[in-house]
């Protein structure tokens, strides 16, 4: 055996003493990042799991979807389903139940990174890209939230997995379990769950692959899978009340969106920016993992004569292309759908981690080196100046603990009990940073550069979620009004609540939404029969009473909140609860 071949197994053995511990540090940060404090009041959407989960569990019709009794077909049943299962097993509905599904999925997503990894680029740079994909801040934020997200990155991810693997060591199982993988992924959010994996295996098959691992039985029998997993699920409603809302559903919010889109239009080259956002702090890195992805292939094609099929030939070396493949067969297929928001380029998000991870223990090639050290550079530093930052107000927290200084209240928007809820353990999220990275440095050579970065991105997340998931825990105004509602109305008389989306969008239906599931009880459709209590907002308010006058009287007002700024877009959407007295 040469000298390098045993410098490279003296190295080998050394990266496995650090597989493990990396890959568990990734999940116990995975799990603690996402499951911490879910039990915040519902923002945004959020509230349309809430009631939409709320009226099936009161109904017992699992393929109805509505809020307040009007219909919502915005996405398909899976979601909901979860959200049910979980409420079953735990016997409660709230925001913990809501949001503990995708908190869920991220974890076992972060795991399947790590056995994309293995699989293609090696155990160690799969354990390092699970650190990079839990410690990613928008990720990280979609699986704290009730939505559909975190099951489609997760759906894809597996599915992305047996695509490599029956292409390259094909089981009987391998078609037939991805059939059931996408079937139940599209059940979550739509037909993005059968379209990105389809896309990619038949660029996967074109470009680098070839067509002779698609045998003709495997094949029948994933079709068959998939038609039984999500074609089931879509044809009992049809065949129990004739109803084709469901499928419906999935044709406008998958095909027709992304055809000819009707909302979300942005430009063609909206990704190709927006992806440093979405992928922050590690897509400081994405420039370097870029530029030696492009040397290795450049490199491959050399070795192999030119560019062409045939310089994939071997096994592991298609294995060691699949997550740059990954990468690029996502972004490709989102940038050429006409609707593009932000999150819906999530599923990049595992195949963006191991192609940085690479990056990041790469011993360095040209130009890419220099980018490499910019980037980690560009890491550092965001996180020294939060850790410094975070160290300095929790002094000021302690110093000041009534009242934030006159020099951070300068324009009296911050009162008392937003500032009281910043957490007294904040300071030790600074002071951490040093402790971090001396303990991390002495790891080897090669994660050396890796570690620090590592502890300065968990440092500043610990910090951004204990502190704003603090603030936010005191916006409970919605759920005050509520309470009042239920104690003003009696026990099982209905209330009406605005449902309708107004012109500017679906703001009015989200806010909707969560009244019904902090009230509680079910609501009736607007309109539907006449009711002596109903919930609408400060502007319709004002509009009944002024053309009705002596027929409704005010009952109850939301309050205002004390942190939002109260203009008069704010002041419209106040929540007030009408009584009919004549």
């Amino acid at each position: 055996m040469s000298i390098a071949q045993l410098a490279s197994a003296s190295r080998g053995t050394t990266d496995e003493r650090y597989v493990r511990p990396l890959l568990v540090a990734a999940l116990l940060v995975a799990a603690f990042l996402s499951l911490w404090r879910l039990d915040i009041p519902l923002q945004g959407s959020e509230g349309r799991w809430g009631a939409v989960t709320m009226e099936m569990l009161s109904s017992g019709d699992f393929f109805r979807m509505t809020i307040g009794g009007s219909p919502y077909p915005d996405k398909p049943f899976g979601s909901y389903w979860l959200i049910a299962v979980v409420s079953a097993l735990t016997g409660t509905l709230n925001e913990q139940t809501l949001r503990l599904p995708g908190a869920l999925c991220f974890v076992l997503t972060t795991y399947v990174v790590f056995l994309l990894g293995k699989r293609t680029i090696g155990a160690l740079p799969g354990a390092v890209a699970a650190c990079v994909f839990a410690t990613t801040f928008r990720i990280l934020f979609f699986s704290r939230v009730a939505s559909a997200d975190p099951h489609t990155v997760l759906g894809v991810a597996l599915a992305m997995l047996l695509i490599m693997e029956a292409s390259e060591d094909q089981r009987w199982w391998h078609l037939p379990a991805l059939g059931v993988v996408v079937g139940v992924t599209s059940l979550m959010k739509g037909l993005v769950g059968v379209a990105v994996p389809g896309f990619a295996a038949f660029l996967w098959a074109l470009a680098v692959r070839g067509f002779g691992w698609v045998r003709p039985l495997p094949t029948v029998l994933g079709v068959l899978a998939l038609g039984l997993t999500l074609g089931v699920p879509l044809a009992i409603p049809w065949l129990t009340r004739g109803d084709t809302g469901p499928l419906e559903l999935l044709w406008r919010e998958s095909v027709t969106r992304g055809l000819t889109p009707f909302d979300h239009v942005q430009p063609w080259y909206f990704y190709f920016w927006n992806q440093f956002e979405l992928l922050a702090p590690w897509s400081a890195l994405l420039p370097a993992a870029l530029a030696l992805a492009w040397l290795r292939v450049r490199e491959q094609a050399r070795a192999r004569g030119g560019f062409s099929l045939r310089m994939y030939d071997r096994a592991e070396d298609r294995r060691r292309l699949f997550p740059l493949f990954g990468y690029l067969a996502i972004f490709v297929f989102f940038t050429l759908s006409g609707s593009r928001r932000t999150y819906y380029l999530l599923p990049i998000a595992p195949f963006f981690a191991l192609i940085v991870a690479e990056a990041l223990l790469d011993s360095g090639r040209g130009w890419a080196t220099w980018l490499r050290k910019w980037g980690l550079a560009a890491v550092a530093i965001s996180g020294t100046v939060s850790g410094v930052a975070a160290l300095a107000l929790g002094i000021l927290r302690l110093a000041h603990p009534l009242a934030a200084p006159a020099a951070l209240d300068a324009f009296a928007v911050l009162p008392p009990e937003y500032w009281q809820a910043i957490p007294a353990w904040l300071p030790l999220v600074g002071a951490s940073i040093g402790l971090g990275v001396l303990l991390l440095r002495r790891m080897n050579d090669r994660l050396r550069a890796l570690a620090p970065a590592m502890a300065l991105v968990f440092v500043l997340l610990v910090g951004v979620l204990g502190t704003m998931e603090s603030l936010r825990h005191q916006a409970r105004e919605l759920q005050r009004f509520c309470a009042t509602v239920r104690q003003i109305v009696p026990e099982g008389e209905a209330v009406e609540i605005n449902a309708q989306q107004t012109d500017g969008g679906a703001v009015e239906l989200t806010d909707a939404a969560r009244v019904v599931f902090y009230l509680g009880r079910p609501a009736v459709k607007p309109g539907a029969r006449a009711t002596r209590f109903r919930v609408v907002n400060n502007e319709w308010a004002q509009a009944i009473l002024a053309s009705e006058p002596g027929r409704y009287v005010v009952r109850s007002i939301e309050e205002q909140n004390p942190a939002a700024h109260n203009d008069a877009k704010t002041e419209a959407r106040r929540r007030v609860l009408l009584e009919r007295v004549s």
